[in-house]
């Protein structure tokens, strides 16, 4: 793989999981402050994305099921 597609792949994760961290702070300052929250699907489908582009723990079956089965309910 070369330097360009390194850079490329480590700026599209770097940006996956701070669109994940951003999201959940706003959620966290709009429960203090009593405006509209972002769903659970959307927090849970950007954790989702964010564990599969860097596959942290996702090959974990008991972590994939228990993710799997918070996004069902």
């Amino acid at each position: 793989m070369s330097v360009r597609a390194m850079l490329a792949v480590a700026v599209y994760i770097e940006v996956v999981n701070l669109a994940a961290y951003v999201a959940m702070l706003i959620d966290k300052a709009n429960a203090r402050i009593g405006p509209r929250r972002i769903s659970e699907a959307t927090l849970l489908n950007l954790a989702l994305i964010a564990q599969q582009t860097v596959r942290h723990k996702t090959r974990k079956d008991s972590f994939r099921s228990n993710l799997i089965g918070i996004i069902v309910l």
